[in-house]
């Protein structure tokens, strides 16, 4: 969403920046910063007004939709405890990090039902069959998948391969879709004194190391979906269709065209990166191998003082909420 700005202030840094119309208008997308606000107003005036309080034992039974866990804890495959699960103030519980408290009850309670009606379907089907169906076991890998991604899985059992069954189960994920932006959806784009540019993951040492010795411009943050072909249709013959990419540069003109890449380091050597949650939080980063957890010394590679961290970390923050704000929104009210 994009709006007019009469500050004077605002509107002569954004003049200062290039970000104004021709008509003499200063406009600037506000989507990253109303996902922000609306949701700290929201936290703030509501749910910890009225959820603060509530905690694991709160939890209502899939099964009859009353009855409280209370003091079952093996009940969700995450148990969280004590912890407020919807006060957003208290140390490790921001819902953008991936092991805060609210997203562990989150995804677990989201399991817990999937695997509830999954069981009460194939009770109901094994009732009409001699054959004993039975929900499948699926790993704690497979579940992530499931649960972080666009997701279709599908059963087959009791198909007779010799003198046994064949049992077992499929996992189909999508994750380029423009309906989901999760936190590792989202790549920075840098460019070279040449003019080609190359996209990272926001913990990329190659990344933050380039921008700081000035190898790199920094340009903007993008999903993951917006590095896909588009198409445009500009005749009833589709022969006529032209596709393009939208982080390329030069149009069709071959003399002009620049160079868009994905980081060879983002690809084959991850672990030596940066976490994202770590980026989220403004914490200090510490490379994989160097984690306390891993056997390092905890040595620090960057400070959250550092320019060239700060703008990576900007650009992500940004681009994460304009792109989750952007997304469609059902018409209705609550």
């Amino acid at each position: 969403m994009k709006t007019v700005v009469n500050d004077p202030d605002i509107k002569a840094y954004l003049e200062s920046t290039k970000k104004y119309s021709d008509d003499g208008n200063t406009i600037m997308s506000t989507s990253a910063f109303d996902y922000y606000y609306e949701a700290w107003n929201f936290s703030f005036n509501w749910v910890i007004k009225y959820l603060g309080n509530i905690t694991q034992a709160d939890t209502v039974k899939n099964e009859d939709g009353v009855t409280t866990i209370g003091n079952d804890t093996d009940y969700l495959s995450e148990n969280t405890g004590n912890a407020y699960i919807f006060d957003t103030t208290k140390n490790n519980n921001d819902p953008l990090i991936s092991d805060s408290t609210f997203n562990n009850h989150r995804l677990a309670v989201i399991r817990k039902t999937i695997e509830t009606s999954l069981n009460t379907v194939i009770s109901n089907y094994h009732t009409t069959t001699s054959y004993d169906y039975a929900m499948p076991v699926m790993s704690d890998d497979d579940w992530y998948r499931i649960l972080n991604n666009v997701s279709m899985v599908t059963f087959m059992q009791g198909m007779t391969i010799g003198y046994r069954y064949y049992n077992n189960y499929a996992i189909v994920t999508n994750n380029v879709n423009k309906e989901v932006v999760k936190t590792e959806n989202i790549y920075i784009v840098v460019e070279d004194e040449n003019g080609n540019r190359e996209y990272h993951q926001p913990g990329c040492k190659d990344l933050i190391e380039g921008i700081e010795a000035g190898k790199f411009t920094k340009i903007e943050a993008y999903p993951t979906a917006s590095f896909q072909r588009q198409s445009v249709r500009v005749s009833e013959n589709s022969d006529d269709d032209m596709n393009f990419y939208l982080q390329s540069r030069g149009g069709n003109n071959t003399n002009s065209k620049k160079i868009l890449t994905g980081c060879y380091n983002c690809i084959v050597n991850a672990t030596a990166d940066y976490d994202i949650d770590d980026i989220i939080y403004g914490n200090d980063l510490i490379d994989y191998q160097n984690k306390d957890e891993n056997g390092g010394d905890g040595t620090i590679s960057y400070k959250i003082s550092n320019s060239a961290y700060r703008s990576v970390r900007t650009a992500y923050l940004t681009a994460l909420a304009r792109e989750r704000y952007d997304l469609y929104k059902s018409n209705f009210d609550l």
